[in-house]
């Protein structure tokens, strides 16, 4: 057999290897060759007192202000030498309380700010949360019979509780409020979205599959309304103006939901 024809398998595989670098970057996933894994950060959950750090935007959940207020710097890290890869910084750790059946009052300060509260209750009875300030002001953040799980809005709270009364275990996990890209927003159950700049007002189509309850709620720098609340499956288009220059949802539903520019 001639020495070139015994050469072509050798230069395809040439050719293939040289262009997996091109092909990579065209579909922008990462090398096509394996590579080790980076280690994997691990979240330690801190005992009942928690404290998270404070979101960019804020708005106060009644009568929302134009004031955004930035988090805080952190310490700057040590440079890295040359043969050490720089990591990105590691995203805000969230606050964790939980606990049992029974009543209890957990210590809870949070800065101003937003929060979105992620709720698990795997009881079967009813299940009350309310965050309390040092000064007496109650934000109910859940009445509602188990099991249950979703969102609520939480203000920060800089010296306070939480009080509980359960029928079983339970878990809230406190998170700054975070932004969206825009205002198009779905899910199932009770939800609450980031932070969106506010569109042009216009019609949006409201859609809901529960049986139970749905009730939309829209926060803004410049007034709040409720563009729907009814019972049971919905699918409505309606006219919504967004005053301000920014946003939020609040959504509570008792199935899959979408609310989406008509």
């Amino acid at each position: 057999m001639p020495l070139s024809r015994s050469l072509r398998p050798a230069r395809a595989a040439l050719r293939t290897l040289l262009l997996l670098p091109l092909l990579a970057a065209l579909c922008g996933c990462g090398p096509l060759w394996p590579i080790a894994p980076p280690d994997e950060d691990v979240m330690v959950t801190e005992p009942p007192l928690a404290t998270a750090p404070s979101p960019r935007e804020t708005l106060p959940e009644s009568s929302p202000s134009a004031a955004p207020q930035g988090s805080p710097s952190p310490a700057a890290a040590p440079a890295a030498s040359p043969s050490t890869t720089a990591e990105a910084a590691p995203a805000p750790t969230a606050a964790v309380l939980q606990g049992e059946a029974g009543e209890v009052s957990l210590p809870l300060a949070l800065p101003p700010g937003l929060y979105r509260a992620r709720i698990q209750y795997t009881g079967a009875g009813q299940i009350a949360l309310t965050a309390r300030s040092a000064d007496g002001a109650d934000q109910p953040l859940l009445d509602a019979p188990g099991p249950y799980e979703g969102e609520a809005l939480l203000n920060g709270i800089p010296s306070g509780s939480l009080d509980a009364l359960a029928d079983g275990p339970w878990r809230v996990e406190l998170a700054p409020l975070g932004t969206a890209d825009d205002a198009a927003f779905g899910g199932a159950g009770d939800r609450v979205s980031g932070l969106f700049p506010a569109p042009e007002a216009g019609p949006w189509r409201l859609r809901h599959e529960g049986s139970g309850p749905f009730r939309v709620e829209l926060r803004c720098v410049g007034g709040e309304q409720t563009p729907f609340e009814g019972d049971g499956p919905a699918d409505v288009v309606g006219e919504i103006a967004f005053p301000g220059s920014y946003c939020y949802w609040r959504v509570h539903a008792t199935g899959p939901w979408e609310l989406s520019p008509a």
